[in-house]
């Protein structure tokens, strides 16, 4: 088990001065594309990636998990905390949330 001082550090605030994962959301920045061009930024400059959701259906969170495809860390449980979630939603088993269905997105 890791302790505080060995887990990596996320920003979000642009006044930061160094940035070890950022974060976006991208939902309010292009979505889907823009996400993924900030993912291949970020690895360009070595940084590590975490992708999350503040709240939302699975239907939000399908291009979430794709760009969480290139991430370090995830954080998708929104649907979760959804009192009633979309038809053909993610489906979650002890902790891992599997792709969307075709019926869901795409």
């Amino acid at each position: 088990m890791q302790t505080p001082r060995h887990l990596p550090v996320v920003v979000g605030h642009p006044a930061a001065e160094r940035r070890l994962a950022p974060n976006r959301l991208f939902a309010n920045r292009g979505g889907l594309t823009a996400g993924l061009q900030l993912a291949r930024a970020a690895r360009e400059r070595g940084l590590g990636l975490l992708v999350g959701s503040m709240c939302g259906t699975s239907l939000a969170m399908a291009p979430t998990f794709v760009v969480g495809l290139t991430c370090d860390f995830h954080d998708l449980d929104a649907p979760l905390l959804c009192r009633c979630d979309r038809p053909f939603g993610l489906t979650y088993s002890h902790g891992v949330v599997e792709p969307p269905d075709a019926r869901l997105w795409g």
